[in-house]
């Protein structure tokens, strides 16, 4: 399938507060900059996941938003580990994994290849032993690992990155889509989350 971007309009830059699970405050009364915003975003349960993307890396996201969040980062597995009841302490448990696991994508390896699958199972059961005792309730019982296949006819060999910012008009064959980027012949690649501020016409 052959396809062309085009910007048209460049949006301004935008600068959002973004922080760590770990930090968030709203479970204990304590304003960041909107206290009832946050509130409705911190206070829903959380999952603590494992997500097999560029190879295996702990996550949090908000439950119900799983599939989302997976489907996004190019992961070809995932399992929950835990649901927790508000985001700092998703990000409390998340900091626990974070001294043995990757918390990023290596966004140049998960669109290098098709991952080796891993046994996810075992290492959930590996990991939790790290758990510490006040968190040890949360953990889920449910084992199930959830696989995603995305639709790629072919992976490039050598990555090139394309963007709005070097040339108005991107075009040409499409070879595949995984997590948030498109892949196209010649060994090209557009990230489609970075350029979410862009105004562009698609045609095909």
């Amino acid at each position: 399938q052959n396809f062309c971007y085009q910007c048209f309009w460049n949006a301004p830059e935008a600068s959002p507060s973004i922080f760590k699970p770990e930090l968030c405050t709203a479970d204990l009364g304590i304003e960041d900059r909107d206290l009832e915003w946050e509130k409705k975003f911190q206070l829903a349960p959380h999952y603590v996941y494992f997500a097999n993307t560029s190879g295996l890396k702990v996550g949090v996201t908000r439950k119900n938003n799983e599939l989302a969040r997976w489907m996004d980062q190019g992961a070809i597995q995932a399992i929950v580990i835990a649901e927790l009841p508000n985001r700092r302490m998703a990000g409390q448990l998340e900091v626990v994994f974070k001294k043995y696991l990757a918390d990023k994508t290596n966004w140049r390896k998960m669109l290098s290849g098709y991952p080796e699958k891993i046994d996810l199972v075992k290492e959930k059961a590996q990991y939790i032993s790290y758990v510490p005792s006040e968190l040890k309730q949360f953990i889920c019982s449910d084992d199930t690992v959830l696989e995603i296949i995305y639709p790629v006819n072919s992976y490039p060999e050598k990555i090139k990155s394309l963007n709005f910012q070097k040339q108005d008009v991107i075009s040409g064959k499409l070879c595949g889509i995984k997590g948030q980027y498109i892949i196209l012949d010649d060994n090209r690649v557009f990230n489609v989350r970075a350029h979410e501020r862009y105004m562009v016409s698609v045609s095909c």
